[in-house]
């Protein structure tokens, strides 16, 4: 019942545990019936930590200065988790790079997931496996949106139909001519 005896001289006294342990800010998102408490910063638990899955940098993390996202964990600053709620995506260690979110997951802002109008295999945005192109949207893998950084053009769902890239625009690596 979350109750312990303590002896104290001859006389029993009850203490009522406090578990979780109190979050002075009223954080619920520091304590949590999935994560516990592990994600209370170790030396002022008044705040909440980086979990270890956070990637990018700690002080972004639950800073109160917008929301962070693709970053490895739903930040605090964050109304919620849907990538309506994002802020900030460009962050160094970001899986996005791109400053208009157009690539975090629509319901869980802690990742990416291929944008809306993405018409290849999912899988293959932000693979890192190199430059994806004629898929209807800007893979991060690519270094520059011209033909000159593709690697991957006949995917299926790509609107290139020939070998080679021949027939990718050379501006805009994300259609065609």
């Amino acid at each position: 019942s979350g109750r312990k005896l303590v002896r104290s001289g001859r006389k029993l006294v009850r203490l009522k545990r406090k578990f979780p342990p109190q979050n002075p800010n009223n954080n619920s998102n520091c304590c949590s019936s999935v994560s516990g408490c592990g994600d209370i910063n170790p030396f002022d638990n008044a705040i909440c930590g980086a979990p270890s899955t956070w990637t990018c940098s700690t002080s972004f993390y639950n800073a109160g200065d917008g929301c962070d996202c693709g970053c490895g964990a739903v930040d605090p600053d964050c109304a919620d988790a849907t990538a309506s709620s994002c802020l900030w995506c460009d962050n160094a260690n970001s899986c996005s790079g791109v400053s208009g979110c157009s690539d975090i997951s629509p319901t869980d802002n802690a990742s990416c997931g291929a944008p809306a109008g993405w018409t290849c295999n999912p899988s293959y945005y932000n693979a890192g496996d190199g430059c994806d192109c004629g898929c209807g949207a800007f893979d991060p893998d690519c270094s520059d949106p011209t033909i000159l950084a593709c690697n991957w053009c006949d995917d299926i769902g790509s609107c290139s139909i020939l070998p080679g890239c021949f027939d990718i625009h050379p501006l805009n690596n994300t259609g065609c001519l």
